[in-house]
């Protein structure tokens, strides 16, 4: 007998799915995708905050080599008597004269000096503090750790100073020791000046009278190791819009002098400190001294160095915003105060 149904009408076609379906698994991988998103992002984000930790103990460790091979001292290429003049320019507490074993050896002079000026016409009342931003470039004279120590020269955030190294080649940046360049993780300028700079609200310029503030600190002036900041990060590199260490917005990275690393919310940090004016709360920390550049750092020095004039080429550019606190950079009592509770 033959069925009296149509066979087509209970086979189901195998030619594919329908719209529907379609439309309901599109849906779900876009919810899947919408879930997973956030927390990649987060790990990527985190992982960069870990990368950036050990950059910073690593950093330390180089200058505990140093220290332990200069009587305990801090990293401090300024000196009175270290050369005498090089290219004109009178050699004293003002400058750094060091041989860079790689570009001296091309010149075949090993004993050629180079000297980087920080005070005639450029930071003539700053006591030095450029040579916070620059402070890894003088480590890697006669080192044959140049590559290493310039992998720890970034954050993993700041696109500005790899653009800036990858792609500006001028004075011979790419591949010329001699050159300076700048650091993502910033040198206290308290570790290499007197603490007497920065017993006020403002801190003191320097001058050759009072041999510009510099002084050959050790680890021992230290009051606090493990509340102290030596080296951080300039900028919240995590953040879109680079927050300067400075501002409640920034949660930054540093290095402490205990040889510790972490991740210092600045808004805590701000929370914690005195105000520049009003009665001073004994269980604060007391205010840096002074604002930052507060006067004592040449602007347009800055603004040249870290992308001013070449915004147009590097992006995302620097973008420093200037004033707010100092902290850590001009801490109060200097290397003899505290940063963090």
């Amino acid at each position: 007998m033959k069925s009296l149904l149509n066979p087509r009408s209970t086979t189901r076609s195998s030619s594919g799915f329908t719209l529907i379906e379609l439309l309901v698994v599109i849906g779900v991988i876009a919810v899947l995708i919408s879930l997973l998103l956030p927390a990649i992002s987060k790990a990527r984000l985190s992982g960069w905050r870990v990368v950036s930790l050990s950059n910073l103990h690593n950093n330390y460790n180089y200058m505990a080599v140093y220290s332990t091979d200069n009587k305990e001292e801090l990293l401090n290429p300024f000196a009175v008597g270290r050369g005498g003049p090089v290219d004109g320019i009178g050699w004293d507490q003002r400058g750094v004269v060091l041989e860079p074993i790689g570009v001296a050896a091309r010149n075949g002079n090993p004993w050629q000096s180079y000297a980087w000026d920080y005070a005639l016409g450029v930071q003539s009342s700053s006591g030095t503090e450029t040579y916070g931003y620059h402070w890894l470039a003088h480590m890697f004279y006669g080192d044959s750790e140049q590559t290493s120590r310039l992998r720890s020269n970034f954050a993993p955030g700041d696109y500005a100073l790899k653009n800036f190294v990858q792609f500006y080649t001028g004075e011979g940046a790419q591949g010329d020791l001699s050159w300076i360049f700048p650091s993502s993780y910033w040198y206290s300028p308290t570790m290499w000046q007197d603490p007497r700079r920065f017993e006020s609200a403002t801190r003191l310029n320097g001058n050759g009278g009072n041999g510009w503030w510099i002084r050959r600190n050790r680890f021992t002036d230290i009051r606090a190791a493990s509340r102290k900041v030596m080296l951080f990060e300039g900028q919240d590199y995590i953040r879109k819009d680079r927050a300067m260490w400075n501002t409640s917005a920034a949660q930054i990275q540093a290095a402490l002098c205990d040889g510790s690393a972490r991740t210092l919310t600045m808004r805590d940090v701000i929370l914690d400190t005195n105000l520049p004016i009003g009665t001073p709360d004994p269980a604060k920390l007391d205010a840096p001294a002074g604002i930052w550049p507060g006067g004592n750092i040449v602007q347009s020095e800055l603004d040249d160095f870290f992308g001013g004039s070449q915004v147009g080429t590097y992006f995302p550019p620097y973008n420093f915003k200037y004033g707010g606190p100092a902290y850590f950079w001009a801490t109060r009592n200097g290397i003899n105060g505290i940063d963090i509770r």
